[in-house]
């Protein structure tokens, strides 16, 4: 808000007038102000962008709400909420999250706050043609924020040989992501084609749970 504008905006809170455009009388109001700014009030200040004046006008009762990456344990209930909307909004029935999916939601840092996680909901509903949302309905860079790492039960046997220890984190990596091989390669930081690659040097085994013998099947 430009200085001047700010200036007027303060007389009016101090007189509780307004003066219509073209107008020549002051109009009495009653009304109550809420103001929000994504930008630090004190550094503004400082800058010589925000009155001083206008600021501890304004700030009776201040509400400091932290980024949506410092209260990751808001999403579950915003997602719930923004699920409800879109159903309405776009006529869908979708019925809840899949675990794959909220781990996603929850380990990505969110640099465009709320807004972003509505906009990635809205698209999500748009997309699930199934009765919960997915992984695969998320944008990709989202959705492989999860990988491997979020495996409990990925562990690396003392003992095991280098070749049990990659293809155990290949079938690992295929499985997380629902067998989706261009996922798959982007997590471990190798090209598509390495993966199919990877997949022959171990005997072309299909991600099933675990290793040959242990759950994968050969194919």
């Amino acid at each position: 808000m430009r200085s001047e504008m700010q200036a007027k905006l303060l007389r009016v809170l101090e007189e509780k007038e307004v003066r219509r455009l073209g107008g020549v009388k002051e109009i009495p109001i009653d009304v109550r102000v809420l103001a929000a700014s994504n930008r630090q009030p004190r550094r503004a200040i400082r800058e010589g962008r925000l009155r001083e004046d206008l600021y501890f006008r304004l700030s009776v009762l201040s509400i400091e709400l932290p980024p949506l990456r410092e209260r990751i344990e808001d999403v579950p209930l915003l997602t719930a909420q923004f699920l409800r909307q879109f159903n309405r909004e776009h006529s869908k029935a979708v019925q809840g999250v899949a675990e794959d999916c909220l781990k996603s939601l929850k380990a990505y840092s969110w640099p465009g706050n709320v807004r972003e996680l509505r906009n990635v909901i809205e698209r999500a509903v748009i997309l699930c043609r199934s009765s919960m949302l997915s992984s695969g309905d998320l944008p990709i860079d989202l959705a492989d924020q999860v990988g491997v790492g979020t495996d409990p039960d990925f562990t690396i046997r003392l003992g095991a040989s280098l070749k049990e220890v990659e293809a155990e984190l290949i079938f690992r990596t295929l499985a997380s992501v629902g067998g989706n091989k261009t996922r798959a390669a982007r997590i471990l930081g190798v090209a598509r084609r390495s993966i199919y690659n990877l997949l022959e040097r171990h005997n072309g085994y299909v991600a099933t749970g675990r290793p040959n013998g242990k759950g994968y099947r050969n194919g």
